[in-house]
């Protein structure tokens, strides 16, 4: 009978509709059900409403509504809606996520869905997305530190942020001339090794400007890190006498 309600009144529907997001939110439900609901006997009225419509929704609550209230609250948690397939917090999530997309490919995804959707701020290019995030990690990084160089595990800048996938000879054969353009417009280090170098170089200028030699201790609390670079360098004669022409 409860089933034939929702299908035959509109109105049911719709309220059967905002209880499931709410529940899908994990808040106190606010949608009243009461008026569908007969009470004989002495039980309290609200008590058994309450139960009732907790009842109703696990059983006739319209899944779609209880992923769309989720939604709704992975995007307070996090300040976007693109919920991945691999997230532990959110698996079955993220495969309704990844479901809609794949759903409006095939037109099989309703206009007052696709506007419900929308309404959020849905990520409909999941890779278009990640892109963009990763470009404005990546210039958040280079604002707070001075420079692209993100140390690889890093547990403040994710993984995808040092940008080993795209250095690789595969990475750049992926990549667009617009992507590429984007990634140097940012100040992308396509190769590491020679960054660091000049940036050891720079600091050892600076340290044989104030101390007048290259003796860097091993420990230096101003230049940490420099003493070990310069003595790795002085294990091979001929990088040992390139660096200090470069500094000299």
């Amino acid at each position: 009978m409860i089933e034939a309600l929702v299908e035959n009144d509109d109105a049911f529907a719709d309220l059967v509709c905002l209880a499931s997001e709410e529940t899908g939110q994990h808040r106190r439900l606010l949608t009243d059900l009461s008026e569908f609901i007969q009470v004989v006997g002495s039980v309290s009225l609200p008590d058994l409403q309450r139960a009732v419509t907790t009842r109703l929704i696990q059983d006739i609550g319209d899944v779609w509504s209880l992923r769309l209230g989720q939604l709704r609250e992975f995007i307070a948690k996090h300040g976007h809606c693109a919920v991945s397939t691999l997230d532990n917090e959110n698996p079955s999530l993220g495969g309704w996520v990844s479901t809609q997309r794949d759903a409006r490919k095939v037109g099989l995804l309703t206009e007052k869905r696709i506007k419900q959707l929308d309404a959020l701020g849905f990520v409909w290019d999941y890779r278009q997305w990640k892109w963009q995030w990763f470009i404005q990690q990546l210039v958040a990084f280079r604002r707070k530190f001075g420079h692209c160089d993100v140390e690889y595990g890093s547990k403040e800048w994710k993984t995808y942020t040092t940008g080993r996938e795209l250095r690789g000879p595969k990475g750049r054969v992926r990549l667009t001339p617009e992507k590429i353009a984007q990634l140097d417009s940012v100040g992308f280090i396509w190769d590491v090794p020679e960054f660091r170098d000049l940036q050891r170089i720079g600091q050892l200028k600076q340290f044989k400007a104030k101390h007048g030699n290259t003796s860097v201790p091993i420990y230096d609390d101003e230049y940490p890190g420099l003493g070990i670079w310069v003595r790795e360098f002085a294990i091979g004669e001929i990088a040992n006498v390139l660096t200090f022409q470069r500094v000299c």
